[in-house]
């Protein structure tokens, strides 16, 4: 029998994903399906992820924004929590379609569009967004799909536009379990989508590949975030997941 080739092996991984998110949208009521199959236990925690996602995207300039492109955007947890101050267009991508299409019934209007994709794509021309978020996406991908995914950010952003990504740390004790849960799959033979860690190391080298300059590393155990409350309370809080922010030239 010959070796699985690459391509089939990340095309399986993509299958596991997709099938992994229709059983966890089928296993709860409602739209809280759609919340647990991208790692909000709850509702509450979709909406409350979302803003510090909002919160930190405009820490680095969001909403000087002409297009966010909101890669892995799922069931649409940051763009259902875009403030009416963000007056520029969104797009988000995903090769989920059941979560696309929950994104959509969330989110419409002429300044938002959902886009299905399969592979390491981004569909939009050269020097054409502003910024490129990427949150719990490069979690679930092999390290050679991450920096493949991130050139194509790159070529997709004008000079100057930012990409935002959040990743498991191995320099962060609080994502060890994670570690250690999937190490247990796998001595278990049970089948278990990709949790792919990574280190700063690996930030810092791609960036420099990538020709792009590193404008800060946050820990993932660290409050780094400014949640500003809608009663004015101005609270510093985190994702969870370390963050990277890197700038095109």
């Amino acid at each position: 029998m010959s070796p699985t080739s690459p391509s089939s092996e990340h095309d399986s991984a993509r299958d596991d994903y997709r099938e992994h998110i229709v059983k966890e949208i089928a296993g709860a009521d409602g739209d809280v399906g759609y919340a647990i199959a991208i790692g909000s236990p709850s509702w509450q925690e979709f909406e409350r992820i979302g803003q510090l996602e909002v919160a930190l995207l405009t820490q680095y300039g969001l909403l000087d924004c002409g297009l966010l492109v909101d890669v892995g955007c799922g069931s649409g947890r940051l763009a259902v929590s875009l403030p009416m101050s963000f007056s520029g267009r969104y797009v988000g991508t995903d090769i989920s379609q059941p979560l696309l299409e929950q994104a959509s019934r969330l989110v419409n209007g002429p300044s938002f569009r959902f886009v299905h994709v399969n592979g390491l794509a981004i569909p939009l021309e050269d020097g054409s967004a502003d910024m490129i978020s990427m949150f719990s996406l490069l979690t679930h991908l092999r390290h050679e799909e991450s920096f493949l995914y991130l050139r194509e950010a790159v070529r997709v952003l004008r000079s100057g536009g930012r990409i935002i990504f959040s990743f498991l740390d191995f320099s962060q004790e609080s994502h060890w379990s994670i570690f250690s849960d999937t190490v247990a799959a796998v001595e278990s033979r049970v089948l278990h989508h990709v949790n792919q860690f990574m280190s700063r190391d690996a930030v810092l080298a791609w960036a420099r590949m990538l020709n792009c300059g590193v404008i800060d590393i946050h820990d993932g155990q660290s409050r780094f975030i400014r949640w500003a409350q809608p009663d004015g309370t101005v609270s510093w809080d985190s994702i969870g997941q370390s963050v990277a922010v890197l700038e095109k030239p």
